[in-house]
This record gives C-alpha cells, structure tokens and sequence, in this order.
C-alpha cells in the first residue's frame, strides 16, 4: 500500500502541474562487471535507479534492442534489486545502435480526473547516426542530434511533427532547460557541448475514452531519451559519403525529413520546395510541405525559408538562368486518417530569388504528378508521372517540352513515349534526353531506359541498369524506382534505391556501378555543386527519411 502510495504522489505531481516533473521510463546501454552490454531500464526521476518496487506497475513494458543496422530484437529484462534502488536489466548482443521502450502505464486518476498515461524510452548510442535517430516502434519519438554546437530536438507523434510540445532537457552537468517545439516540431539547445543529455518530452490527446472498463478525460504521453553526444552524433559525424571524402564545410541537415519533393541549386544556395513528411503511404493536408527553404553551401547555417505556395509532394523543379522552375505535383485535400482526396495539378511557376515571387507561367496541358524534369539547351522536357483526382489514377501518355528561352512559354507534345511509367528519373547525355527507371503501369518497379533523341524525334531504347547488377541483385526492379539523376562532368550519374552510384558515358553502351553511397536512400535529390554531388532527402526502406547530407566527389566515382 505504500508503494501505490508513493508512485501516486509521483504521478500526481505530473498531472497537477502539468510539467515534465515526475517519473518516466529511462533506458540506458551499460557495461557489466565482466564487460558485457547491458540495458538497464528505470522507473525514475532521472536516468539513475530508484526504487525497486516501482517497476512492479511496468505490466505492460515491451523492449527492443535496434542495432547498429537498424534490426529490431526483442528485449528480454528481469529485475534487479541495487543498493541505491532497482531497475530491469536485459543482455545486449552489441553496445552499439539503440534501447527503445515503451509502456502503457494505464488509467490513474488526480482531483477528479481520470488520465490514461502511456510511456516511452530510447537510449542512443555514442555512434549512432541518422539511420538510429528515428524510431519505428514508438508512437512519441524524440530525435535529437548536435549540429553547429547547436541541440536541435525533434519531436513526433505517430511520425508527425508535434508542434507546441513541452520538452525538458538536462545537459551534461547542468540544470534542467525547458522548451517548447516550434511549428516544425524541433526545440532548441543553443551552445550545447558534447556529453550526455537526459531529455525529456509529452503529448497530450486531449480526447476522452475508456480504458479497461474505466473512462478517463485524456491521453497523456511521455518519452524520456538519453542521448551520447560524445563521439561521433557531434557535429563533425555528418554528411560523409561511400564514394569520397565528406564535403567541406559541412552542411547543415534538412529541418526535417521529406520525400519526394523538389530540389535545385543556383550559385551557392539549394532550393528545396514541397515534399512529404508524414508516415509512409499515409497523406493529409498536415503532412505536406507548402515551403520554399534555401540553404547557402559556401557558408552553411540555419535553412531559410523565403516562400510559400500550396501544399505539395511528387513535383519537379529545376534551375534555369538564375531562376527555379516547379511543375506539377499533386496535393493532399483530406484530414489526417480520413480517406485520401488527392489531386494532382497542372501549375507551372518561375521563382525569381531578387524578387523573392513566384511568377505564374503556362500551366501544364494536363495535372501530372509523380514525373520528372530536366534542361536539355534552354528546352524543359517533363515525362512521365499520372493524374490523381478521379476514381482512378490515369496515367500519362504524353511528354511535353518548353523552351525557356522564350518571352511567352508554350508547351509542346512531343512523340508519344512508349512507355507509361512515374517515380522516375530524368537526365540528359549528348544531347539526349534519358528516362530512367520508375514504376510501371503494368509490372511493377522497373530498370528499363528509354532515350529521346530531339534532333530526329524518336524515342529508343537504353541500356538498362539490370545489366549493371551483380547476379544478386539481377531482377531487383526496385533498384530505378524513386531514382535521382543528374549530368555531371559529361556523365550521367544516377543514384538508386539500393545506394548505388551508377554512370553512363558518352560513347558507351551500358552503366557501371562507380561507387556506393553509405546511406541508401530514395524518392531524394542528388544536386551538384562544384566538383561533388550531394544527395538530399529521401529516405531508406530500413531507416525512414535521411535529414544529413550525403558528398559524392567526381574524382572517386571509378
């Protein structure tokens, strides 16, 4: 009776004050006297032991150790009575990657109220980068890195940005921080040294339900995650690449991770606009971006954002003359779990950044998403993509061009390819125009290259990236699907789901594997700036999106 006693008044001291005061679950990564990895869960005020009796109420704790390439094991814990408390402990196969956590506490009730409190933990390693940041088991996910001596502390709930989240922050030797996520959901730690941070976040589902027979007025959530910014998650660890040495400065990661959106470099600045942030395959009107962001890459520091337009992913955008270029996309017009109402458009824009407006040009000849786009000589080519909007997608049948060098912009019809395919890449070789892999209408995930030669009007066939593959990977279509390309140095480069770096060179017939990216990564934007490559966005079907930066020197691609 005393133990309940004692963690009511715990818990009372949360739900009174509302602030992140109290007990939550701690996980850590510990050593055993032998020298062996260990996780050790608390039930307590701060990352350290309390006492044992507390964790008797953990009835509904699951565990997982994710390692360091990302695979969930299941945690088997026991406890553990200390002289300085309790805690439970479960043996580690590595020190490496992430412990994660979480615990549906139950109902309790203070001042005539009734909340359903729910709990959630992660430890990061030392080394553990982008691939660990995020989870994909917990619901309340706290995501914090250091870049530029900066703590930046991402909050999600059920893989969104929660805006306006309470978060407390216990730097190494220190007091407590309190702050408050923005509309982006990140919080803020400036001049934050390395070492170990104690951070600590809620959610709070302000809806009524029942929970075991028992009707409680709200849903409180907490995460509580340690966080080891000694070694390699400091600011020196990011943006390396498989193919060369990282760029340098080092650039600053994306504010949050985004997929299929568009992407383009003038001068020294990267323009990225629109994009998806939500789970995988799950739309609404609060998971697209409506933001024109630019990063300067001589002198990187915080993105800016300089525009807005509509909410858009599966656009296409390029530079040309000094000026961004966006064409199509499609746009998400339901709520958040309501069944999808998406619709493509037919928008075509100019952005002139002395001006800092979009300038509305010739729309498209038909809304199109999921297509791409490239400069071939002043001429826009757009191929691909299809129309959402109706009972079924239609999927395009035509490709178009417009020369930009033009006072009045027209769209003409090009020879009908033959071909119907999106989520794929456009590139450019001796004057050529090639579409690269994608998604079939018909089949499946694709390797097949078409060329179009603008000279005779003609579409061909190209060498296929299937004969790149290793006998491995032979028939893996899934290797040019969401495929970003970009010519380069008179060389076609393309960068592919499985984190190749494939080249094609004038002159020849087939592709060649000349390196490999250390993050994979797809539905992402390779760009150039002076001699690299550098790959942005994206995300891995084992990892979720990428926020770093990936660097692809010329000189190392084989």
């Amino acid at each position: 009776m005393k133990t309940r006693s004692m963690i009511g008044a715990l818990l009372g001291l949360v739900l009174m004050t509302g602030s992140l005061y109290g007990h939550f679950i701690w996980a850590v990564m510990e050593k055993t006297e032998s020298g062996d990895p260990q996780a050790q869960l608390y039930f307590s005020e701060t990352a350290n032991p309390d006492s044992a009796e507390f964790l008797d109420r953990l009835t509904r704790l699951q565990a997982w150790h994710r390692t360091a390439e990302g695979k969930y094991a299941p945690l088997q814990l026991r406890k553990v009575e200390t002289d300085d408390g309790g805690l439970l402990a479960g043996a580690l196969s590595s020190d490496r990657g992430s412990v994660e956590a979480e615990c549906l506490y139950g109902t309790f009730s203070h001042s005539d109220q009734t909340m359903l409190l729910h709990y959630y933990t992660k430890s990061l390693s030392s080394d553990a980068g982008d691939t660990l940041r995020r989870s994909r088991k917990l619901d309340l996910d706290v995501s914090p890195r250091l870049a530029n001596g900066e703590l930046q502390i991402g909050v999600f709930w059920k893989d969104r940005p929660a805006a306006d989240s309470q978060v407390m922050v216990t730097p190494p030797g220190g007091e407590p921080v309190e702050l408050t996520t923005d509309a982006e959901g990140t919080a803020r730690l400036k001049s934050a040294a390395p070492g170990r941070y104690e951070i600590r976040a809620r959610w709070v589902e302000k809806e009524a339900g029942w929970f075991e027979e028992e009707r409680y007025a709200e849903a409180r959530h907490y995460s509580a995650v340690t966080f080891d910014t000694s070694s390699s998650t400091s600011d020196d660890s990011q943006a390396s690449d498989g193919a060369g040495p990282a760029e340098s400065p080092r650039l600053t990661d994306l504010p949050r991770g985004i997929t299929s959106f568009g992407a383009a470099v003038i001068g020294d600045w990267m323009y990225v606009y629109g994009g998806h942030f939500g789970r995988a395959h799950h739309y609404s009107n609060t998971s697209q971006s409506n933001q024109l962001s630019r990063l300067n890459l001589r002198k990187p520091g915080d993105w800016e954002i300089i525009a807005q337009g509509p909410r858009l992913q599966g656009l296409a955008m390029v530079a040309h003359g000094g000026k961004l270029y966006r064409a199509g996309g499609f746009t998400a017009h339901n709520d958040e779990g309501d069944e999808h109402d998406l619709r493509s458009i037919a928008d075509f824009v100019r952005f002139v950044p002395e001006t800092g407006k979009w300038e509305s040009l010739a729309e498209l000849p038909e809304p199109r998403s999921s297509h791409d786009a490239v400069v071939i000589q002043d001429r826009l080519y757009v191929v691909g993509g299809w129309r959402l909007g109706g009972e079924k997608p239609v999927w395009h049948e035509t490709a178009w061009m417009a020369d930009l060098s033009k006072d009045e912009i027209a769209w003409t019809r090009l020879p009908d390819p033959p071909f119907l395919r999106r989520a794929l890449a456009l590139g450019h070789l001796d004057g050529k125009l090639y579409v690269i892999g994608g998604m079939q209408k018909k089949g499946g995930p694709t390797t097949r290259v078409d060329v179009f030669d603008p000279a005779s009007g003609k579409w061909a066939e190209g060498p296929s990236m299937f004969d790149t593959l290793a006998d491995a990977d032979r028939g893996k279509g899934m290797e040019g699907f969401g495929a970003s390309a970009y010519t380069l140095g008179g060389r076609l480069i393309v960068s592919t789901y499985n984190g190749n770096v494939q080249v094609l060179e004038p002159g020849r017939g087939e592709w060649k594997i000349a390196g490999r990216l250390k993050d994979d990564r797809f539905f992402h934007r390779m760009l150039p700036y002076e001699s690299r490559l550098l790959l942005v966005g994206g995300a891995s079907m084992r990892s979720g999106k990428r926020l770093h930066f990936e660097a692809v020197e010329l000189s190392s691609l084989k």
